[in-house]
C-alpha cells in the first residue's frame, strides 16, 4: 500500500546494483542474529529526484518478517540509514474550514539512528533543537497506533529536526502525528491510508492537516456521518507560491478555536460554500483572478482576528502582486497567495503590514509540496 505525502529515504552516491535493477518480486532466506528470516524483495520502479540538490533514487523495498509469520518485532524494515519525512501544510485557506489544506515544503524528519530488538516497543526521541512545547507528539502517536493495531514494534532510537514553527498554523502538530504513525508502520507492518488518516484525525481533532501531511498536494476532507474520513488529494499550479508571514507571538489551536461561534448565520455559511467551490475550481483552472474573492471568509476569520497579530491589516492589502490573503491554519501565520514571478513583491507587501506595525515576524515564500505515490527505498 503506497503511503502519499510521507517518505522514508536514503542517500546514495554510488551505482545501482543489480539487484536494485530487479523488476521482479522475488524470495529468499538469510540468515540474521542466528534467526533465519524471510525476504521478500519488491520491486519499485527506480526513479531520479532531488533531494537539498543531491541525486536520489528511489529503490527496491525490502522487508523482514519471520517465515512462520507471527507478527512480531521480526517484522522491521531495515530503515537504520533512512529518513521519515512528513510536509508542514496551511489549512482552511480562507472558507474551506476544516475541509480544505495544501501541503508545503516544511518538513519533519526522523532519523532512526538505532534498532534496538532486545528493548521492544521502546521509543527514545533525541531533539537537536530541544524538545517541542507541549509534549511528544511523535511517540503519543507511535504509542496510540501500537495500542490499536497490537502489533509488537522494536525498540527504537531516533533523532528528529523540523522547519515546521510550532503553534503557528503551519501544521506542526499533525506533521508529527502523521509521523510517529508513519515510524511505527515501517516497523511493523504497512497501513491503509484509511487507517493512519483514522488515528491522526483522533488525535488532531480535525481532517485537514493530516490529510495534507499524509496526502501531500492540495486536499479536501469529508468526515462521514459514520466517522469515517474521506480525503483526496490533487496537484496545486506549480507556479503558485504561498507567502508566509510567521510573527514572534505563538497561538494555541486550541485557544483560537473556543474563540469561535457555535451557531453562524445562514448567510454566511452560503457565502463561505460558494467561496470554498469557487477556490477549488479557480485553482484547478489556473483562474487566479478569483483568487481574492475566493479566499474570502466569514466563519472563523472574523473572530481569530483579535487573536492574529495584524491578520485584519493583511487581509485589506490590494496590491496586484498578491492574489489574495487567508490565515494559515488557526494562526498565527498569515499567508499571501502569489505567482513565482511575483512572489518577491508580494513578500515584500506582506513583510510592509508587520513593519508598519511594529510586529517582528518571519517570511517566507513557500511551494507546494507535490502528491508523490513514494514511500520507501533502501541505500543503493
Amino acid at each position: 500500500m503506497p503511503i502519499y505525502g510521507v517518505s522514508i529515504t536514503s542517500l546514495s552516491h554510488g551505482k545501482t546494483s543489480a539487484a536494485a535493477a530487479t523488476r521482479e518480486s522475488r524470495a529468499t532466506t538469510c540468515a540474521r542474529d542466528n534467526e533465519v528470516l524471510h525476504v521478500r524483495r519488491l520491486s519499485a520502479r527506480a526513479l531520479s529526484c532531488q533531494d537539498r540538490g543531491r541525486r536520489v533514487r528511489w529503490s527496491d523495498v525490502v522487508r523482514y518478517s519471520d517465515i512462520d509469520r507471527r507478527r512480531s518485532w521480526r517484522n522491521v524494515v531495515e530503515l537504520k540509514n533512512g529518513n521519515i519525512v512528513v510536509p508542514g501544510s496551511i489549512s482552511n485557506l480562507g472558507p474551506g474550514f476544516d475541509a480544505l489544506a495544501v501541503a508545503v515544503e516544511l518538513y519533519l524528519r526522523i532519523r532512526i539512528l538505532e534498532v534496538r530488538p532486545d528493548a521492544p516497543d521502546t521509543l527514545e526521541t533525541i531533539f537537536p533543537s530541544g524538545p517541542p512545547p507541549g509534549g511528544n507528539r511523535i511517540e503519543v502517536a507511535w504509542k496510540l497506533a501500537r495500542e490499536r493495531f497490537a502489533i509488537p514494534a522494536p525498540g527504537l532510537q531516533i533523532e528528529v529536526t523540523s522547519e515546521i514553527p510550532v503553534t503557528a498554523g503551519l501544521g506542526s502538530s499533525a506533521a508529527a502525528a502523521v509521523a510517529g504513525l508513519q515510524l511505527y508502520a515501517a516497523v511493523t507492518s504497512p497501513r491503509s491510508l484509511d487507517d493512519l488518516l483514522s488515528i491522526a484525525c483522533e488525535l488532531e481533532g480535525h481532517p485537514d492537516n493530516a490529510a495534507a501531511a499524509l496526502l501531500g498536494g492540495m486536499t479536501v476532507s469529508c468526515v462521514r456521518d459514520d466517522g469515517h474520513v474521506v480525503a483526496r488529494s490533487w496537484r496545486p499550479p506549480g507556479e503558485l507560491r504561498f507567502v508566509v508571514a510567521t510573527p514572534v507571538t505563538t497561538l494555541e489551536t486550541s485557544r483560537s478555536r473556543r474563540a469561535l461561534p457555535q451557531h453562524v448565520a445562514l448567510t454566511d455559511a452560503v457565502y463561505n460554500i460558494q467561496r470554498a467551490v469557487l477556490l477549488v475550481k479557480s485553482l484547478e483552472s489556473g483562474r487566479f483572478e478569483d483568487l481574492r474573492e475566493a479566499l474570502r471568509d466569514r466563519l472563523h476569520q472574523p473572530a481569530r482576528a483579535p487573536l492574529v497579530p495584524a491578520l485584519a491589516e493583511a487581509l485589506a492589502i490590494a496590491h496586484p502582486a498578491v492574489l489574495g490573503v487567508c490565515l494559515s491554519g488557526a494562526g498565527s501565520s498569515v499567508v499571501a497567495l502569489a505567482t513565482a514571478e511575483r512572489s518577491a513583491e508580494a513578500a515584500r507587501e506582506l513583510a510592509d503590514v508587520y513593519r508598519r506595525l511594529g510586529i517582528p515576524h518571519t517570511i517566507r515564500t513557500l511551494r507546494a509540496h507535490q502528491p508523490a505515490a513514494a514511500i520507501l527505498h533502501q541505500t543503493i
